[in-house]
This record gives C-alpha cells, sequence and structure tokens, in this order.
C-alpha cells in the first residue's frame, strides 16, 4: 500500500476539516487512497481493499475538492517548492544542436 509520507501529511492535515461525532475513516489511508486511484486512472470502485470503502474515497474527493482544500495544499508544496535552493534552472530553448 502507497503512503503518503510522514512529514507531506503532517503538513496536509491542518487543512482537513475537524469532524465530531462518529469516528470516520483515517485521513492518511483516505489522502494515500485518492492519490492512488488518481495516479493510476483507476475508477474509484476499483481502488485497492486497503483503502476500502471506496464511497468513502469518492465522497472526500468531491468534499474536500469543493471546498478548496486540494488547491490549499497544492500552494503550499509549490511555495515551498518554489523556496528551495536545490532547484532546477532550464528553459525551452536549452537543447544542444550538432551538426
Amino acid at each position: 500500500m502507497e503512503q503518503i509520507i510522514e512529514e507531506a501529511f503532517e503538513r496536509m492535515k491542518q487543512y482537513f476539516p475537524k469532524w465530531r461525532g462518529k469516528p470516520r475513516v483515517d485521513d492518511r489511508r483516505v489522502i494515500s487512497g485518492i492519490v492512488y486511484v488518481l495516479h493510476n486512472g483507476l475508477k474509484w470502485r476499483d481502488a485497492p481493499r486497503e483503502y476500502e470503502p471506496y464511497k468513502t474515497l469518492y465522497n472526500r474527493f468531491v468534499r474536500w475538492s469543493k471546498a478548496g482544500i486540494f488547491a490549499k495544499i497544492l500552494q503550499i508544496g509549490q511555495r515551498k517548492n518554489n523556496d528551495s535552493n536545490d532547484r532546477c534552472n532550464a528553459s525551452k530553448s536549452s537543447t544542444v544542436l550538432r551538426r
């Protein structure tokens, strides 16, 4: 089972809504399942058993997408990437031509 690495999940979890009431399926397992399904181009119902129930994956994906949670997470990831010193500088015209 592919899991979101601990450091990345710790940065993400502040954006997930707080839950009151009945205990829910682990957010880490759900986000790992969502990433697995999207990365592999699967239908929600074809998610591996370790990520079940698939309806939870789908429902949280829809709910979190509408709430802008994924957009916030991606913005944080982009900022962290832009701030890193080990960036690769490349351009479209960096091709080497030989005769």
